[in-house]
C-alpha cells in the first residue's frame, strides 16, 4: 500500500508540475492581453511642426507681426505647452483633434534673429513626448526689427550742357541681416518742390532748362522694414551756349563756316540775314545777336559797317560775317558766314623752284657739287648756266643769280668772275652759289666748288700749355703748391728763382713768364719784391705765382710758398659719449685745424672699430654704437707742407636702449588643466646684451585690480580654479639698467574638455541609465536632433525608449561641451524571459 501511495504521490507531483508548466505558458498571454488593454504606454510624437509669419515674406517678422507655429500630433494630446523666443509663453489653441496653433506677436523687447521655440506635450494617459525645438519641414522665421540704412549721396552741381545724359548718382544701403541691399534701392525724381513726381527724362529736361531737381532714395529689407528716406537736391548750373539758327539752314554745324553765294547785281541792296538765337534758360534772345563784318582774305581785319562790306564784296568778291550772342549766364555762341560772288580764292604756292645743271640731273643740292678744272682753262673759264623751273611760274632761268666766294673762307664773297679766276690761280679752289626765287618768294639754292689739283693745308690745333720747370724740382706737379723754406738771415737778399718754360710749338718761352707776389695769410696781391721780403719778415711766409702763355693762348701756372720757421698745424677734437638711441643718426664732429700761417679750418674724420685698426664706413660706425660698442675716429690734416700730427678721438657708446620682450597673447585656460598650468614663456633681446630670456621676471596679478599682486604661481592657479581671471606681467632689464616695456597677458578659465559617457545600462523595462565622468546638463538621442535639458545637472540621467531599435546618445556638460556619440540598441527580449518577467 505504501508503494502504491508512493506511486500515486509521484504521479500527483508529476501532474502538478505539468499543470504548472501549462499555466506558465498560457497565463502570460492572457495577462499580456489584459495589461495591453488596460495600460497605454505609447509615447506620443509630433508628426508636423511648421512656423510662418503673417508678414508679406513669411520667413521674416517685423515689429507688430504675428508668428504662428502649427503642430500636428500622432494622437490626441493635452494642449501642448509652447515657449517662443526664450521664456515667452505662446498663446496655444486647439484647431481640431491632434492639431494645435501657437501664436506670438513681435514686440519691442523681442530679440532679433531666428525665432526659437520649445514644445512639451503629454497624451491623455500621461505619456510625455520628446520635447521638440525644430520644425519638420525646416521652415524658419527671422525677427528683424531694424530699419536698413541708406548712405548719404554725394551731391554735385549739374551743368545744363550735360543734363540730357545725367542720372542720379548711385548710393549704397546696408541692413543688419541682409547686409548689402543696394540693388533694392528705389530712386524717385521730383521737381524742385520735392512733391511733384517726375520721371528721369522729365528730370533731365528740368535740369537742362536750369531748374533744380530733388531725388529721393528709399529701400525696404526682406522683412518690410523701411529705411529713413534720403533726399538730395541737384542744382542746375547753366553752361549751355545759346543756339543760333538761320532759316533754311536748320541744324547747320556753326563750328564750320557757312558759305552763301550772292548774285553780283544784288550786292548794292544786300543786307545780312537775321539769325534766330534761342537759349535753354533765357528763351528767345535774338535781339542780343551782334554782327561783325571782316575781310575774308585778311581774317583779322574788321570791316566797319554794311557799306564797307558791300564795297569789299565788289572789290574781292567775298566778305565774312560773324554773329555772336551771349545768354544771361555768359555762355557765348558764334556763327560765321562767308558771302561771295563768283570768286576763286588764290592758290597758295609754297613749293620752291627746281635748279638743274646739264649732266647732273637729279643732284641733291643740299650737298655741294665739286667740279675739277684743268689749270690751263682757268683764264677762259666761265661759270655754267643752271636751268630753273617753277611749278607755278614755269621756266625762270633768267632769274638765277650767281655769287662767288672764297672756299677757304666761306663767308668771304668775291666781287666778280675775274676775282674768282684769280682765287682759282692762288688757292686752286673757288665756290659758286646759285639762287633763284619764284613769284611767291620761294627760294632755291645750289652750291658748286670748282677746283684744280689742290690740297688745302691741314690746320694744326694747339691746345697744349707750356711746361714750367725749376732747377732741382724737375717733374714737380705744379697743381700742388711747392713750399721752400728760407733761412731768416737770407730774407734781405732773397730774390725769386727763375723758372724755365718750354712749349711744344713755340719752344722756349721762358722770357714770357710773369711773376706775382701775394700774401698767403690774407690772400692779397703784393706790389713788388720789397713788399714780399717785408711779408716774409712779418708773417714768415709769402707766395709766388708764375704764369706763362704760348702763342695759341694756352696758359701754365706754378705756385711756390717761401717760408721761415714754419710751425706744423694742430688738430683739435674732443671725444664724447653717444647714446645708443641717438647712434642711428650720429655723425662724428668736425675737427678744427689751427695753424700759425694759414687760417683755421675743419676736417672730417675716418671711422674705425674700437680696436683702432679696422677701418669702417659711417653706417657701420653707427651700427657699432647702436650695439653698445665704442668707435674711434681718426683726424688727419690735408694742409700741404708741414703735416699735422694725426689725432684719434674715442666715442663711447652709452647703452640707453631698453630690451624688448616678445608679446604674449591673452588666452583661455582649460579648467581641467588648471592644476598643471604655468604662464607661457616668451623671449627678450637687447641691442648690447643679446638674449635676455633667462632674466625675464614673471609676476601674477588680480585681473580686477592689477595693483594686487598674487604671491606665486600656486596662488594664480587657485584664482583660475575659482573661475577668476589672472594677469601675468613680464619684465626684464639689461646690464645698463634699461628696463624693457612691460608685457602683460590676461588668462581666463573655461571648460573646453568634452565629457565622456562612461556607461549606458538598463535599469528596468525600457529604462536606461546614462553615466558620464562629469555632470550632464543636456542629453540628446537620435543623432542630436533634439536636446533635452536636465533640471539639475548630475553625472547620470535616465532615458525611456518608446520602441525597439538603435539609438544614438550624446551628452553635454555644464560648459556646453559635447561628448562623442554612443550607440545603444534596445531589442525585444527572448520569449521565455519575457513571459517569466510578466508572470513574475
Amino acid at each position: 500500500m505504501k508503494e502504491r501511495k508512493s506511486i500515486f504521490k509521484r504521479i500527483g507531483y508529476l501532474l502538478m508540475i505539468v499543470t504548472l508548466t501549462i499555466v506558465a505558458f498560457l497565463a502570460p498571454k492572457v495577462l499580456e492581453k489584459e495589461v495591453s488593454a488596460a495600460v497605454d504606454r505609447t509615447v506620443p510624437t509630433l508628426q508636423t511642426v511648421t512656423i510662418k509669419s503673417d508678414n508679406n515674406n513669411q520667413k521674416f517678422a517685423k515689429l507688430g507681426d504675428t508668428v504662428t507655429l502649427s503642430i500636428t500630433a500622432s494622437e490626441d494630446t493635452k494642449t501642448p505647452i509652447v515657449t517662443i523666443v526664450g521664456e515667452t509663453l505662446a498663446v496655444v489653441e486647439d484647431v481640431y483633434p491632434s492639431t494645435y496653433k501657437a501664436t506670438y506677436k513681435v514686440v519691442e523687447g523681442t530679440l532679433e534673429g531666428e525665432v526659437l521655440f520649445h514644445i512639451t506635450y503629454t497624451d491623455d494617459a500621461g505619456n510625455a513626448g520628446i520635447p521638440v525645438t525644430a520644425t519638420t519641414d525646416s521652415s524658419k522665421v527671422m525677427v528683424d526689427k531694424t530699419r536698413p540704412v541708406i548712405d548719404p549721396v554725394s551731391v554735385v552741381p549739374i551743368n545744363t550742357k550735360n543734363a540730357l545724359t545725367w542720372e542720379a548718382p548711385i548710393t549704397t544701403a546696408r541692413d543688419n541681416m541682409h547686409e548689402d541691399i543696394s540693388n533694392d534701392i528705389v530712386v524717385t525724381y521730383f521737381k524742385a518742390d520735392a512733391i511733384t513726381a517726375i520721371n528721369l527724362t522729365e528730370a533731365r529736361i528740368e535740369l537742362e532748362t536750369g531748374i533744380n531737381v530733388v531725388v529721393k532714395y528709399n529701400v525696404n529689407d526682406e522683412a518690410g522694414n523701411v529705411a529713413t528716406e534720403i533726399s538730395a537736391t541737384f542744382t542746375a548750373i547753366d553752361n549751355t551756349s545759346p543756339v543760333l539758327e538761320l532759316e533754311g539752314y536748320q541744324g547747320f554745324d556753326w563750328s564750320n563756316i557757312l558759305r552763301i553765294k550772292l548774285e553780283v547785281e544784288d550786292i548794292s541792296s544786300w543786307t545780312p540775314p537775321t539769325l534766330k538765337a534761342t537759349d535753354n534758360i533765357d528763351g528767345d534772345i535774338s535781339d542780343d545777336v551782334v554782327v561783325r563784318y571782316f575781310d575774308v582774305t585778311e581774317r583779322d581785319k574788321l570791316v566797319p559797317d554794311l557799306a564797307a562790306a558791300r564795297t569789299k564784296l565788289i572789290e574781292k568778291g567775298i566778305v565774312g560775317l560773324e554773329y555772336n550772342v551771349s545768354d544771361a549766364a555768359g555762355n557765348i555762341a558764334f556763327a560765321n558766314i562767308d558771302f561771295f560772288t563768283d570768286y576763286t580764292p588764290p592758290v597758295t604756292d609754297d613749293i620752291p623752284p627746281v635748279l638743274e645743271l646739264e649732266g647732273y640731273q637729279g643732284f641733291d643740292w643740299s650737298n655741294i657739287l665739286r667740279i675739277e678744272l684743268e689749270v690751263e682753262d682757268i683764264s677762259s673759264w666761265t661759270p655754267p648756266v643752271l636751268k630753273a623751273t617753277d611749278n607755278t611760274d614755269g621756266d625762270i632761268s633768267d632769274n638765277v643769280v650767281v655769287r662767288y666766294f672764297d672756299v677757304t673762307e666761306r663767308d668771304k664773297l668775291l666781287t666778280d668772275l675775274a676775282a674768282a679766276r684769280t682765287k682759282l690761280i692762288e688757292k686752286g679752289i673757288v665756290g659758286l652759289e646759285y639762287n633763284v626765287s619764284d613769284a611767291a618768294g620761294n627760294t632755291a639754292f645750289a652750291n658748286i666748288d670748282f677746283f684744280t689739283d689742290y690740297t688745302p693745308p691741314t690746320p694744326v690745333t694747339d691746345n697744349i700749355p707750356p711746361v714750367i720747370e725749376l732747377e732741382g724740382y724737375e717733374g714737380f706737379d705744379w697743381h700742388n703748391i711747392l713750399r721752400i723754406e728760407l733761412e731768416i738771415e737770407d730774407i734781405a737778399s732773397w730774390t725769386p728763382p727763375t723758372l724755365k718754360a718750354t712749349d711744344n710749338i713755340d719752344g722756349d718761352v721762358s722770357d714770357n713768364i710773369e711773376v706775382r707776389y701775394f700774401d698767403v695769410v690774407g690772400g692779397n696781391l703784393l706790389t713788388d719784391l720789397a713788399v714780399a721780403r717785408t711779408e716774409l719778415k712779418e708773417k714768415g711766409i709769402v707766395g709766388l705765382e708764375y704764369n706763362v702763355s704760348d702763342a695759341a693762348g694756352n696758359i701754365a701756372f706754378a705756385n711756390i710758398d717761401f717760408f721761415t720757421d714754419y710751425t706744423p698745424p694742430a688738430i683739435v677734437v674732443a671725444g664724447a659719449t653717444v647714446t645708443t638711441e641717438d647712434a642711428a643718426t650720429w655723425t662724428a664732429p668736425l675737427a678744427t685745424v689751427t695753424d700759425n700761417i694759414n687760417p683755421d679750418f675743419t676736417v672730417e674724420g675716418q671711422y674705425y672699430k674700437a680696436d683702432g685698426l679696422t677701418e669702417i664706413e659711417l653706417a657701420t660706425a653707427r651700427e657699432e654704437l647702436v650695439a653698445g660698442r665704442n668707435v674711434i675716429v681718426k683726424y688727419v690734416s690735408d694742409l700741404p707742407g708741414n703735416v699735422a700730427t694725426e689725432v684719434f678721438a674715442t666715442f663711447e657708446a652709452l647703452d640707453t636702449t631698453a630690451p624688448k620682450i616678445a608679446l604674449v597673447e591673452d588666452a583661455t585656460v582649460d579648467t581641467k588643466v588648471v592644476s598643471n598650468w604655468t604662464a607661457p614663456e616668451t623671449t627678450a633681446n637687447d641691442n648690447k646684451d643679446g638674449n635676455l630670456t633667462e632674466n625675464i621676471t614673471i609676476k601674477y596679478f588680480n585681473a580686477d585690480d592689477e595693483t594686487i599682486e598674487l604671491t606665486n604661481l600656486a596662488a594664480a592657479r587657485r584664482e583660475l580654479t575659482a573661475g577668476r581671471s589672472v594677469v601675468v606681467k613680464y619684465n626684464v632689464s639689461d646690464a645698463a639698467g634699461n628696463s624693457a616695456k612691460e608685457v602683460s597677458a590676461t588668462f581666463r578659465t573655461r571648460d573646453i574638455t568634452a565629457p565622456i559617457i562612461t556607461s549606458v545600462g538598463k535599469t528596468k523595462f525600457r529604462i536606461y541609465t546614462i553615466t558620464a565622468n562629469e555632470n550632464i546638463r543636456e542629453y540628446s538621442i537620435d543623432n542630436g536632433k533634439t536636446w533635452i535639458k536636465v533640471t539639475t545637472p548630475r553625472d547620470n540621467v535616465r532615458i525611456s525608449f518608446g520602441k525597439y531599435g538603435s539609438y544614438q546618445i550624446i551628452v553635454k556638460d555644464v560648459a556646453g561641451n559635447e561628448s562623442k556619440m554612443k550607440t545603444v540598441t534596445y531589442s525585444r527580449p527572448k520569449n521565455i524571459w519575457w513571459q517569466w518577467r510578466v508572470w513574475k
